[in-house]
Protein backbone atom coordinates (compact mmCIF):
# COMPACT_ATOMS: atom_id res chain seq x y z
CA UNK A 1 0.00 0.00 0.00
CA UNK A 2 1.09 3.77 -0.09
CA UNK A 3 2.06 5.93 2.10
CA UNK A 4 0.05 8.98 2.46
CA UNK A 5 2.56 11.66 2.55
CA UNK A 6 6.31 10.77 2.98
CA UNK A 7 7.14 10.05 -0.87
CA UNK A 8 10.25 11.21 -1.37
CA UNK A 9 11.33 9.83 2.08
CA UNK A 10 9.63 6.11 1.06
CA UNK A 11 11.44 6.37 -2.57
CA UNK A 12 14.90 6.91 -0.97
CA UNK A 13 14.64 4.62 1.39
CA UNK A 14 13.88 2.28 -1.32
CA UNK A 15 16.53 3.19 -3.60
CA UNK A 16 19.62 3.74 -1.78
CA UNK A 17 19.10 0.93 1.38
CA UNK A 18 16.61 -1.31 0.45
CA UNK A 19 18.06 -1.65 -3.38
CA UNK A 20 14.45 -2.37 -4.57
CA UNK A 21 13.71 -3.16 -8.21
CA UNK A 22 9.77 -2.81 -8.32
CA UNK A 23 7.15 -1.23 -6.51
CA UNK A 24 3.77 -2.17 -7.25
CA UNK A 25 1.32 0.83 -6.10
CA UNK A 26 -1.76 -0.48 -4.72
CA UNK A 27 -4.62 1.38 -3.46
CA UNK A 28 -6.21 -0.56 -0.45
CA UNK A 29 -9.34 1.08 -1.24
CA UNK A 30 -7.81 4.42 -1.28
CA UNK A 31 -7.87 7.21 -3.57
CA UNK A 32 -4.68 7.70 -6.09
CA UNK A 33 -4.47 11.20 -6.75
CA UNK A 34 -0.84 10.26 -5.18
CA UNK A 35 -0.15 8.45 -8.37
CA UNK A 36 2.39 11.22 -10.39
CA UNK A 37 3.69 11.81 -7.21
CA UNK A 38 4.94 8.94 -6.28
CA UNK A 39 6.50 8.44 -9.88
CA UNK A 40 8.37 11.70 -9.61
CA UNK A 41 9.62 10.57 -6.18
CA UNK A 42 10.96 7.61 -7.72
CA UNK A 43 12.55 9.18 -11.12
CA UNK A 44 14.31 11.85 -8.45
CA UNK A 45 16.37 8.65 -7.11
CA UNK A 46 17.76 8.28 -10.18
CA UNK A 47 18.18 4.50 -9.38
CA UNK A 48 15.77 2.17 -12.00
CA UNK A 49 12.95 0.61 -10.17
CA UNK A 50 9.78 -0.83 -12.07
CA UNK A 51 6.78 1.08 -11.06
CA UNK A 52 3.15 -0.93 -11.40
CA UNK A 53 0.30 0.65 -10.58
CA UNK A 54 -3.38 -1.47 -10.61
CA UNK A 55 -6.62 -1.20 -12.17
CA UNK A 56 -8.33 1.55 -9.89
CA UNK A 57 -5.21 3.58 -10.29
CA UNK A 58 -5.10 3.57 -14.05
CA UNK A 59 -9.02 4.45 -13.91
CA UNK A 60 -8.57 7.27 -11.72
CA UNK A 61 -5.29 8.57 -13.90
CA UNK A 62 -7.53 8.52 -16.63
CA UNK A 63 -6.03 5.78 -19.24
CA UNK A 64 -2.82 4.11 -19.25
CA UNK A 65 0.04 5.76 -20.38
CA UNK A 66 4.02 4.97 -20.31
CA UNK A 67 4.57 8.65 -18.89
CA UNK A 68 2.40 7.49 -15.96
CA UNK A 69 3.78 3.56 -15.19
CA UNK A 70 6.17 1.08 -16.85
CA UNK A 71 3.16 -1.46 -16.07
CA UNK A 72 -0.55 -1.54 -15.17
CA UNK A 73 -3.11 -3.75 -14.15
CA UNK A 74 -5.65 -4.52 -17.40
CA UNK A 75 -8.29 -5.87 -14.76
CA UNK A 76 -10.01 -7.38 -12.02
CA UNK A 77 -7.74 -9.57 -9.62
CA UNK A 78 -7.25 -12.90 -10.92
CA UNK A 79 -7.81 -16.60 -8.86
CA UNK A 80 -6.66 -19.81 -9.41
CA UNK A 81 -9.33 -20.79 -11.91
CA UNK A 82 -9.27 -21.66 -15.42
CA UNK A 83 -11.81 -19.54 -16.76
CA UNK A 84 -10.97 -16.39 -14.76
CA UNK A 85 -7.62 -17.05 -16.22
CA UNK A 86 -8.99 -16.85 -19.67
CA UNK A 87 -11.49 -13.92 -18.90
CA UNK A 88 -7.92 -11.91 -17.88
CA UNK A 89 -6.56 -12.56 -20.71
CA UNK A 90 -9.73 -11.36 -23.05
CA UNK A 91 -9.55 -8.70 -20.45
CA UNK A 92 -5.98 -7.69 -21.44
CA UNK A 93 -6.65 -8.98 -25.11
CA UNK A 94 -9.22 -6.12 -25.33
CA UNK A 95 -7.02 -3.31 -23.94
CA UNK A 96 -4.30 -4.32 -26.73
CA UNK A 97 -6.49 -4.23 -29.67
CA UNK A 98 -6.16 -0.11 -29.05
CA UNK A 99 -2.69 -0.19 -27.01
CA UNK A 100 0.10 -2.07 -27.85
CA UNK A 101 2.70 -0.66 -25.75
CA UNK A 102 5.49 -2.95 -27.10
CA UNK A 103 9.18 -1.47 -27.03
CA UNK A 104 7.75 1.81 -25.35
CA UNK A 105 8.93 0.49 -21.78
CA UNK A 106 5.18 0.09 -21.05
CA UNK A 107 3.14 -3.26 -20.36
CA UNK A 108 -0.55 -4.47 -19.79
CA UNK A 109 -0.24 -6.48 -16.74
CA UNK A 110 -3.28 -9.32 -16.58
CA UNK A 111 -2.45 -10.23 -13.00
CA UNK A 112 -0.12 -12.94 -11.40
CA UNK A 113 0.41 -16.58 -12.56
CA UNK A 114 -1.63 -19.29 -10.60
CA UNK A 115 0.42 -21.95 -11.79
CA UNK A 116 1.07 -24.27 -8.52
CA UNK A 117 -1.58 -22.93 -6.59
CA UNK A 118 -3.05 -25.25 -4.42
CA UNK A 119 -6.68 -25.32 -3.34
CA UNK A 120 -7.27 -24.31 0.10
CA UNK A 121 -10.64 -24.68 1.14
CA UNK A 122 -12.53 -27.77 1.95
CA UNK A 123 -9.34 -30.34 0.43
CA UNK A 124 -8.66 -33.49 2.95
CA UNK A 125 -5.63 -35.02 1.13
CA UNK A 126 -1.84 -34.37 2.05
CA UNK A 127 -0.61 -32.86 0.41
CA UNK A 128 -3.57 -30.63 -1.05
CA UNK A 129 -4.46 -30.61 -4.33
CA UNK A 130 -3.60 -28.20 -7.34
CA UNK A 131 -5.77 -25.53 -7.96
CA UNK A 132 -5.37 -25.65 -11.67
CA UNK A 133 -4.38 -28.88 -13.43
CA UNK A 134 -1.11 -28.77 -15.49
CA UNK A 135 -2.73 -28.03 -18.91
CA UNK A 136 -4.27 -25.08 -17.46
CA UNK A 137 -1.28 -23.59 -16.34
CA UNK A 138 0.62 -24.36 -19.58
CA UNK A 139 -2.58 -22.18 -21.02
CA UNK A 140 -2.01 -19.57 -18.47
CA UNK A 141 2.10 -19.30 -19.04
CA UNK A 142 1.61 -19.59 -23.53
CA UNK A 143 -1.06 -16.46 -23.14
CA UNK A 144 1.16 -14.51 -20.64
CA UNK A 145 4.09 -15.02 -22.64
CA UNK A 146 2.44 -14.33 -26.25
CA UNK A 147 1.02 -11.03 -24.28
CA UNK A 148 4.21 -9.69 -22.77
CA UNK A 149 2.61 -9.81 -19.92
CA UNK A 150 4.75 -9.59 -16.66
CA UNK A 151 5.71 -13.13 -15.31
CA UNK A 152 5.03 -13.08 -11.39
CA UNK A 153 4.81 -16.19 -9.90
CA UNK A 154 2.31 -16.13 -7.02
CA UNK A 155 2.64 -19.70 -5.44
CA UNK A 156 5.04 -21.45 -3.00
CA UNK A 157 7.56 -23.19 -4.98
CA UNK A 158 8.09 -26.24 -2.60
CA UNK A 159 4.07 -27.01 -3.60
CA UNK A 160 4.33 -26.77 -7.38
CA UNK A 161 5.29 -30.03 -9.12
CA UNK A 162 8.26 -31.39 -11.60
CA UNK A 163 5.43 -30.74 -14.44
CA UNK A 164 4.98 -27.32 -13.33
CA UNK A 165 8.43 -26.12 -12.44
CA UNK A 166 9.01 -27.32 -16.27
CA UNK A 167 6.30 -24.91 -17.67
CA UNK A 168 7.06 -21.98 -15.89
CA UNK A 169 10.91 -22.06 -16.64
CA UNK A 170 10.12 -23.31 -20.47
CA UNK A 171 13.03 -21.50 -22.17
CA UNK A 172 11.32 -21.25 -25.40
CA UNK A 173 7.85 -19.93 -24.05
CA UNK A 174 10.28 -17.21 -22.19
CA UNK A 175 12.27 -15.97 -24.94
CA UNK A 176 8.57 -15.54 -26.66
CA UNK A 177 7.92 -12.98 -23.88
CA UNK A 178 11.16 -11.32 -23.92
CA UNK A 179 11.36 -11.28 -27.57
CA UNK A 180 13.07 -8.01 -28.61
CA UNK A 181 10.27 -6.69 -30.66
CA UNK A 182 8.31 -6.25 -27.61
CA UNK A 183 4.88 -6.54 -29.37
CA UNK A 184 1.66 -7.91 -27.26
CA UNK A 185 -0.16 -10.72 -29.33
CA UNK A 186 -3.98 -10.96 -29.60
CA UNK A 187 -6.93 -13.11 -30.05
CA UNK A 188 -7.52 -13.72 -33.80
CA UNK A 189 -10.10 -16.29 -33.90
CA UNK A 190 -12.65 -17.83 -31.15
CA UNK A 191 -14.53 -20.62 -31.01
CA UNK A 192 -17.19 -19.78 -28.92
CA UNK A 193 -17.00 -19.06 -25.28
CA UNK A 194 -17.76 -15.82 -23.27
CA UNK A 195 -17.16 -14.85 -20.29
CA UNK A 196 -20.28 -14.04 -17.79
CA UNK A 197 -18.92 -12.05 -15.25
CA UNK A 198 -15.40 -10.99 -13.64
CA UNK A 199 -15.63 -14.37 -11.65
CA UNK A 200 -17.47 -16.71 -14.74
CA UNK A 201 -19.49 -18.89 -13.51
CA UNK A 202 -20.21 -20.59 -17.26
CA UNK A 203 -17.79 -23.38 -18.35
CA UNK A 204 -15.36 -22.86 -20.85
CA UNK A 205 -16.07 -24.10 -24.53
CA UNK A 206 -14.49 -24.02 -27.66
CA UNK A 207 -11.44 -22.85 -29.31
CA UNK A 208 -9.04 -19.44 -29.32
CA UNK A 209 -6.17 -18.91 -31.69
CA UNK A 210 -4.07 -16.23 -30.84
CA UNK A 211 -1.02 -14.94 -32.65
CA UNK A 212 1.51 -11.80 -32.31
CA UNK A 213 4.37 -11.02 -34.32
CA UNK A 214 8.36 -11.26 -33.14
CA UNK A 215 11.65 -9.73 -34.29
CA UNK A 216 13.67 -11.36 -37.57
CA UNK A 217 9.99 -12.10 -38.71
CA UNK A 218 8.93 -14.71 -36.56
CA UNK A 219 5.59 -14.89 -35.32
CA UNK A 220 4.13 -16.74 -32.03
CA UNK A 221 0.96 -18.39 -32.10
CA UNK A 222 -0.96 -20.16 -29.56
CA UNK A 223 -3.63 -22.94 -30.13
CA UNK A 224 -5.96 -23.34 -27.27
CA UNK A 225 -8.60 -25.97 -26.47
CA UNK A 226 -11.22 -24.47 -23.95
CA UNK A 227 -13.25 -27.24 -23.79
CA UNK A 228 -12.40 -29.33 -20.38
CA UNK A 229 -12.90 -32.97 -21.68
CA UNK A 230 -12.54 -33.61 -25.38
CA UNK A 231 -9.03 -33.51 -27.82
CA UNK A 232 -9.38 -30.90 -30.21
CA UNK A 233 -8.17 -30.51 -33.70
CA UNK A 234 -7.17 -26.94 -34.33
CA UNK A 235 -5.99 -25.14 -37.55
CA UNK A 236 -3.77 -22.13 -38.18
CA UNK A 237 -4.07 -20.55 -41.26
CA UNK A 238 -2.71 -17.36 -42.63
CA UNK A 239 -5.91 -15.53 -41.87
CA UNK A 240 -5.01 -15.81 -38.09
CA UNK A 241 -1.74 -14.57 -38.22
CA UNK A 242 -0.95 -10.88 -37.35
CA UNK A 243 0.01 -8.37 -40.08
CA UNK A 244 3.49 -10.00 -42.06
CA UNK A 245 6.46 -7.76 -41.36
CA UNK A 246 8.65 -7.87 -44.75
CA UNK A 247 10.94 -10.97 -43.54
CA UNK A 248 10.72 -14.52 -44.70
CA UNK A 249 7.97 -17.03 -44.54
CA UNK A 250 5.13 -17.34 -46.46
CA UNK A 251 4.79 -13.73 -47.88
CA UNK A 252 8.26 -14.01 -49.02
CA UNK A 253 7.70 -17.58 -51.11
CA UNK A 254 9.51 -19.66 -48.13
CA UNK A 255 7.73 -21.62 -45.74
CA UNK A 256 8.14 -21.82 -41.98
CA UNK A 257 10.01 -23.33 -39.76
CA UNK A 258 7.78 -24.34 -36.58
CA UNK A 259 8.89 -25.55 -32.97
CA UNK A 260 6.40 -26.32 -30.61
CA UNK A 261 7.37 -24.88 -26.89
CA UNK A 262 6.40 -27.33 -24.57
CA UNK A 263 7.48 -30.72 -26.19
CA UNK A 264 10.23 -29.03 -28.45
CA UNK A 265 8.70 -30.37 -31.71
CA UNK A 266 10.09 -29.13 -34.69
CA UNK A 267 9.02 -29.56 -38.16
CA UNK A 268 10.59 -27.38 -41.27
CA UNK A 269 9.56 -25.95 -44.19
CA UNK A 270 5.59 -26.28 -43.54
CA UNK A 271 3.09 -24.07 -45.42
CA UNK A 272 -0.12 -22.97 -43.74
CA UNK A 273 -2.63 -23.82 -43.09
CA UNK A 274 -1.39 -26.35 -39.86
CA UNK A 275 -3.24 -28.24 -37.70
CA UNK A 276 -2.34 -29.36 -34.02
CA UNK A 277 -4.33 -32.47 -32.04
CA UNK A 278 -4.27 -29.99 -28.64
CA UNK A 279 -6.05 -31.82 -25.15
CA UNK A 280 -8.26 -30.68 -23.27
CA UNK A 281 -7.79 -27.23 -21.52
CA UNK A 282 -4.41 -27.71 -23.27
CA UNK A 283 -2.55 -25.46 -25.53
CA UNK A 284 0.11 -25.65 -28.32
CA UNK A 285 2.76 -22.69 -28.15
CA UNK A 286 4.26 -22.47 -31.83
CA UNK A 287 7.06 -20.24 -32.50
CA UNK A 288 7.41 -20.06 -36.76
CA UNK A 289 10.47 -18.94 -37.63
CA UNK A 290 10.72 -18.29 -41.77
CA UNK A 291 12.71 -20.61 -43.61
CA UNK A 292 15.72 -20.26 -45.14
Amino acid sequence: CRSTTYYERDAKLWATEWSIDLLKFDGCGGPFSSVDAMRLALNATGRPIVFAINQQAVAEAGGMSPALANQWRSGPDIKPVYEVILDRALRNNNVSISYLPGTRGAWNDPDFLQIGNIERDGWQPSPPPPAIAAAEGRTQMALWCLMKAPLFLSTFLHNMTDENLRTVTNKAAIAVNQDALGEQGILRKSGGWIPNGHNPTNAAFGFQIWSGALSHGRVAVVLANLDGNSTQSITLSTDEMPPHNGVGGEGQGGGWDIVEAFTGKATSNKYLPQTATVAPHDVVLWTLTPAL
